[in-house]
This record gives structure tokens, sequence and C-alpha cells, in this order.
């Protein structure tokens, strides 16, 4: 049995020297000290990896606080087979870059999203 950890990605502490992690059971917050709008998880992501132990098969689902889940989210989700991709975005082209993410995909990508 696999546990699922929510990451929450706060940006905006930009006064903040590194970014702050806390937990709480289940539920890992990064206070990142930046604030690039569709990418401030992303890059919190990779900032945080080895203190958080993010091995490059670590699989994140990203999405926004704006968006919004029904009952069987959770039950949905856990029926797509990502083994044969690194990453499974919304849209063909980026869409504020919902999708599903492995480290290994966001460490390739790395270069890109810390330019953001």
């Amino acid at each position: 049995m696999s546990v699922t950890t929510i990451v929450v990605c706060i940006g905006g502490f930009i006064d903040n020297e590194s970014n702050i992690i806390s937990r709480n059971e289940n539920i890992t917050t990064i206070r990142c000290n930046t604030n690039s709008i569709d990418y401030t998880g992303l890059v919190a992501l990779l900032e945080c990896r080895e203190q958080l132990n993010f091995h490059p098969g670590t699989k994140f689902l990203y999405l926004h606080d704006t968006c919004a889940t029904g009952i069987k989210f959770l039950d949905e989700l856990s029926q797509i087979d990502t083994k044969q991709h690194d990453n499974i975005r919304l849209t063909t082209k980026q869409s504020m870059n919902i999708g599903i993410y492995t480290m290994r995909s966001l460490i390739g990508l790395s270069n890109f999203i810390l330019g953001k």
C-alpha cells in the first residue's frame, strides 16, 4: 500500500533566504521564497527534492488552488497508468502546467523551470 503525501507550495515568501518546509502527518507545506506564477510549485519541488527525499520516480499531481475535485477524484486518479510516461499534461500544450510529473521529468526540465 502506498501512502499519498500532499505537498502544498505557497509562493511569495520572497523575504526568506530559503524555502521553509513543515510537515503535519501526510501534508508537507513549502513556503516558497519565489513567486513564478504557474511555475512556483515546480520550482519549489526542484529546490526541495533532496531535503524531502524526492527520488527520480516520485510522482506529483500538479494542481492550482483554483482547481476543484469531486468525490471520486482520488479513486479515478489512482486508475491512471503512469508507467509509460514521465509526465501527463492536461493538454498537449502547456495549460498552467496542470498534470502529472515525475521528479525525473522535472529534473530534465530544470534549466527551463528554474529560469522562470
